[in-house]
């Protein structure tokens, strides 16, 4: 998958769709019980947005239990230790009115 990862506030606006995208998949990936969907979350908790990086944490907490707040390397570490066991995670989403 091409890296639409912003490091920086200048690169282009459009990487914004490219990336949004690309964690709506790592995270359908991830919830099906996929190390590489965990990877791809725990790589985004270093880009410049906010809203993305919100969205990872829940997500990887949400899916793992556990809660390494927005440090990747130690989600990193712990998604490709022996003690991650990726399982299935329904999304449970409330109505919103």
């Amino acid at each position: 998958m091409k890296d639409y990862k912003s490091t920086s506030y200048s690169e282009p606006r459009w990487r914004v769709y490219g990336a949004n995208l690309k964690l709506i998949i790592a995270s359908s990936l991830a919830r099906c019980g996929g190390k590489t969907g965990l990877l791809l979350l725990a790589d985004y908790l270093n880009d410049v947005h906010a809203v993305f990086r919100k969205f990872v944490l829940s997500e990887l907490v949400a899916i793992t239990g556990k809660d390494f707040k927005y440090n990747s390397i130690a989600w990193s570490r712990f998604i490709q230790s022996s003690q991650a066991k990726p399982k299935t995670t329904p999304l449970i989403k409330e109505i919103e009115i």
